[in-house]
């Protein structure tokens, strides 16, 4: 569809914590950026976040993260996803959850996060199930993609 999106994963001991993500129509996010810190800045009532790109030409501010990129339905949606992954929820479940709607096409939020959090997935972790090509139960993650062990079959 031609959208452009940013999903921004906030780490913590580089494992990911929260998560923001929307269209990013209403900023210019640089092309090309060497380093960037999510810095959360709390309130009595309500936290802002500020995202510092590192990029060649100097540092570039995105203030108030989530006011920037988030509509109400995505701002609900990251929310969940974030307090799922602080309270332990095994980050592979919340990917399989996250692709399972047919409904939505490629390009839509729930479908950009899960391929942005698949690179977070350990390698070798299984999943239950046989592999829909030969029917043994030998899926792993693998390089961010779910792979048949027995026969070698990705959907990537």
């Amino acid at each position: 569809k031609k959208e452009s999106w940013a999903i921004l994963i906030g780490l913590l001991d580089n494992k990911p914590y929260e998560v923001f993500g929307g269209r990013t129509e209403s900023y210019d996010l640089p092309d090309k950026f060497t380093e960037a810190c999510l810095l959360k800045h709390p309130r009595k009532y309500e936290a802002r976040y500020s995202l510092e790109l590192k990029t060649p030409d100097g540092p570039t501010v995105v203030r108030d993260v989530v006011k920037t990129l988030s509509e109400p339905h995505y701002a609900t949606l990251t929310r969940m996803i974030s307090m799922s992954l602080r309270h332990g929820v095994p980050l592979q479940y919340l990917v399989e959850q996250l692709q399972k709607n047919d409904d939505e096409g490629l390009q839509d939020l729930s479908k950009v996060i899960a391929r942005v959090l698949k690179k977070y997935i350990p390698e070798g972790i299984r999943r239950e199930g046989n592999c829909t090509e030969c029917n043994q139960g030998s899926l792993i993650y693998q390089e961010g993609c779910l792979k048949c062990s027995s026969c070698g079959y990705s959907k990537c």
